[in-house]
């Protein structure tokens, strides 16, 4: 992280008014917590710099001020939360030789967008022409399986990852049913299953296994 280019917002002090308006809505970090089971004593700590990050950039850039404060407060928070499991869980469960997760080749900048950044595969005796070619096979594939035109994308995209980073059908089902506040786990883990057999089916024509 410490070679990418920071946000404007996380380099500076809560202005006034962002001060007020962090007092205010303070009581979401908790509503977070608890919509997620997510223990105060351990998460409020971890969670609370993005909180002041949200504020700031709901306040700094216009274009987000067309959206509601708590749709900038959830989408901050949940990357925040994805970090954290993605950072705790990456040496206990990605294989030796390993895998990389496509989200790994982008940063966000300051008005939200996701600017690319270079790619290193695991294998740093991989030919660059090879590379290249696993390289554009991977962004392919990674398209085609969250395609917006599709019915719910960015849920496809949320599992994706996570299948991406290790995460089980089980816990990628109660990761949402913890986002969308649902009761059906058997519902929501017969999805998770249907979109990997149909990430699988996209893989084996992208690379033509």
């Amino acid at each position: 992280m410490d070679n990418y280019r920071r946000s404007e917002h996380t380099q500076r002090p809560l202005t006034e008014e962002e001060r007020r308006f962090a007092e205010v809505h303070h009581d979401l970090i908790y509503r977070y917590m608890n919509l997620h089971k997510l223990n105060p004593e351990e998460w409020y700590d971890i969670l609370i710099i993005p909180y002041l990050d949200a504020v700031k950039k709901f306040h700094q850039y216009e274009r987000l001020q067309n959206l509601k404060f708590e749709q900038i407060f959830f989408r901050t928070l949940d990357s925040a939360r994805s970090r954290y499991w993605r950072d705790m869980n990456r040496k206990k469960r990605c294989p030796e030789g390993g895998v990389w997760s496509y989200d790994e080749m982008f940063y966000e900048v300051e008005d939200g967008a996701r600017k690319e950044c270079d790619f290193e595969p695991t294998d740093k005796f991989m030919n660059v022409e090879r590379q290249a070619t696993i390289r554009t096979l991977y962004e392919d594939f990674y398209n085609k399986c969250i395609n917006p035109d599709m019915v719910q994308a960015d849920t496809r995209q949320f599992e994706l990852n996570m299948l991406l980073e290790g995460y089980s059908m089980t816990e990628i089902a109660q990761f949402l049913l913890d986002k969308y506040s649902s009761d059906d786990f058997s519902l929501q883990y017969w999805a998770v299953r249907e979109d990997r057999k149909e990430f699988r089916k996209i893989f084996k024509q992208v690379f033509g296994i």
